[in-house]
């Protein structure tokens, strides 16, 4: 809550790829086991702050052979559908739909898992330029600075900061990895989130929701209703 509370300060608007876990009491039973009304706070907020979802599959499975993609997908939209109406009643707002943006768990994906997808109606699969290592199960430099990969608000947001410069800030759009349960304090120092969004500003690059540089006029039937400009 407190990251949610960061960029709404900072007026940011963020794509967020809802998982089972944060949906459902039970990921494995699905609607079946209930919801899990402890997320209802944060997805009200979510959504009254302005947000757009994407799907993240319903159990957050690692690719194999057995997994019906088209039924982990589906799953969760029925899922997080039932939530947003338990949450809104008859006035869901429209940032509150599910859009036809999906990513695979662990960045695992094929043919077959794309076309499973694309017929439970998440056509568009995202990945990432530039993932912060929050869920990587590494430990906080706090804890042992030693590690070679230990990670702080500091090493975050270095990694995003030096791909841009990687790049001479010339780019069409980067996409962050990166996790609201991050256990490593992103948002509480200055040289972590605030130091990102200070050092974009200066550098003229603006953070916005996927749908807002996707070129959605490319695929018009998918009624994700923004147009993406230069």
């Amino acid at each position: 809550m407190a990251i949610l509370d960061f960029l709404k300060a900072r007026g940011i608007k963020s794509t967020f790829f809802i998982s089972g876990p944060f949906v459902f009491a039970d990921s494995k039973k699905g609607l079946a086991g209930g919801l899990n009304k402890a997320s209802f706070n944060m997805i009200r907020k979510m959504v009254d702050d302005g947000h757009e979802f994407g799907n993240h599959t319903q159990t957050h499975p690692h690719k194999s052979a057995a997994i019906n993609w088209e039924r982990e997908n589906a799953e969760l939209k029925a899922g997080w559908d039932a939530a947003t109406k338990a949450i809104f009643k008859d006035a869901v707002p429209s940032n509150a739909r599910m859009l036809p943006f999906w990513r695979a768990p662990y960045g695992e994906y094929d043919e077959r898992s794309l076309g499973q997808a694309s017929r439970a109606g998440y056509p568009l699969h995202f990945g990432w330029n530039v993932d912060v290592l929050d869920a990587a199960g590494l430990p906080a430099c706090k804890v042992d600075a030693s590690h070679p990969r230990c990670v702080s608000p500091a090493t975050m947001t270095k990694r995003i900061v030096d791909f841009a410069e990687k790049n001479t800030w010339s780019f069409d759009g980067m996409v962050v990895l990166a996790h609201l349960q991050n256990p490593y304090a992103w948002h509480s120092t200055a040289d972590g989130l605030k130091a990102l969004v200070d050092t974009f500003e200066r550098n003229g690059v603006a953070i916005r929701r996927l749908s807002e540089f996707f070129n959605a006029d490319l695929a018009p039937e998918l009624g994700i209703g923004v147009s993406s400009s230069p």
